[in-house]
């Protein structure tokens, strides 16, 4: 864990001190599940990546519009 994930675990830990112990509990709880959900996420991600069906360089995944940039700034 780096100074920036301490920090902000401590700054986390400071706003539930604030809270009443029913609403603490629930944010506890709800933070844990985003935890989870995320884990779950990661592990899909990494799946994926190693799939040899992923084609990463797909074109059709870009919106090639912002990178025009030759109509808008070549007349200058």
């Amino acid at each position: 864990m780096n100074d920036e994930d301490f920090l902000y675990c401590r700054i986390i830990g400071l706003r539930l001190k604030k809270m009443d112990a029913r609403k603490r509990k629930r944010v506890r709880a709800q933070i844990m599940s985003l935890l989870e959900e995320s884990e779950g996420e990661l592990d899909d991600d990494d799946d994926s990546m190693s799939s040899p069906n992923v084609d990463i360089a797909d074109s059709s995944v870009f919106d090639h519009s912002v990178l025009d940039v030759a109509g808008k700034f070549g007349d200058r």
